[in-house]
């Protein structure tokens, strides 16, 4: 998942609609419905093109907070303030629109037969997979490429079209919706855990399963390539990374958080975002003894107890 955040660039990164928000999402034949915010945003920069960029970021600004509140809330404020408001960062984005602004509508076009399809093969592997949470595609204003995330309690899965236009420099999506499907899985079975370690699973689970389904991706392809040459830079300190890891195992703190899942760069000289590959080493060793499926159903107790052992013993083996 590709998230920007404030001042980091945060790389985070299916289901039936509740009816909260705007629009006249497609409905699919099992069900769920897409709601496409990302074609009110596009009307909206249209209809808007005459008025000054002050003006017309507001009126954007509010006309999406108004469509989906629960979203676009909990993006930023809308109101004039801080440097990182709703406001400011539709400003932004509306001057960067050109860039992207093809291959933005390619994805428009695209996201819903591929969210379809990759559903169909996730489910081969995952038969219980249920399409119970909202599904929007929308314009992030540089915030995630996709992205499961609860909101006033209720779960959202999210794709943000910009950040696909910017960062999608692949042919094939398929790693990519299997990573997002995951975590509307994984959700039911592992929740509630805010130390490192939860991410660690969470993140590097969803990027081994998305892998294992799709055999030929590269690291492009499973965003383990961002920040370029994160794989190779971290094996050339592997034993360092995995006791750095150990030490802060248990931690809550964001900004360590934040070093390990996003671009917050920490006193290691080690690669940021580097706990997405550290969990899918850790996952890939540990599906040496449980299935795909026993895997994503761990209790948060369990996986905790195995991760720690299965970490342990890596750096055993590396430091012989």
């Amino acid at each position: 998942m590709i998230y920007k955040k404030k001042l980091l660039i945060l790389l985070c990164f299916l289901v039936p609609s509740m009816g909260l928000a705007s629009g006249d999402g497609e409905k699919f034949n099992n069900g769920y419905v897409v709601n496409n915010l990302a074609d009110d945003f596009y009307d909206l920069y249209n209809s808007s093109e005459g008025m000054d960029g002050e003006a017309r970021a507001f009126l954007i600004a509010k006309e999406l907070s108004d469509r989906f509140p629960e979203y676009y809330k909990d993006g930023g404020e809308i109101e004039e303030g801080g440097k990182y408001s709703l406001k400011n960062r539709v400003f932004s984005a509306v001057s960067n629109f050109p860039d992207i602004e093809r291959k933005y509508l390619s994805k428009e076009r695209s996201l819903n037969i591929s969210l379809e399809d990759n559903l169909k093969s996730f489910s081969n592997t995952f038969s219980d997979m249920a399409m119970d949470v909202p599904i929007y595609m929308l314009h992030s204003f540089g915030e995630f490429n996709g992205t499961y995330r609860k909101l006033d309690g209720q779960g959202y899965l999210m794709f943000g079209l910009d950040m696909m236009a910017e960062y999608h420099s692949w042919e094939v999506d398929s790693s990519f919706f299997h990573h997002e499907l995951f975590h509307v899985y994984h959700e039911k079975y592992f929740s509630g855990c805010e130390q490192l370690w939860c991410d660690i699973w969470a993140e590097g689970l969803a990027t081994y399963i998305s892998h294992e389904l799709n055999p030929s991706a590269d690291y492009n392809e499973l965003m383990l390539n961002i920040p370029a040459g994160m794989v190779p830079d971290i094996n050339a300190r592997l034993l360092f990374a995995l006791n750095d890891l150990k030490v802060k195992f248990h931690s809550e703190d964001p900004a360590i958080k934040s070093s390990f899942n996003n671009f917050a760069a920490d006193d290691t000289g080690l690669p940021v975002r580097r706990g997405y590959y550290l969990g899918y080493i850790l996952s890939k060793s540990l599906a040496k003894k449980y299935s795909y499926v026993e895997l994503a159903r761990m209790s948060n107790g369990q996986v905790e107890r195995l991760l720690l052992s299965e970490l342990n013993k890596l750096i055993q083996a590396y430091s012989s």
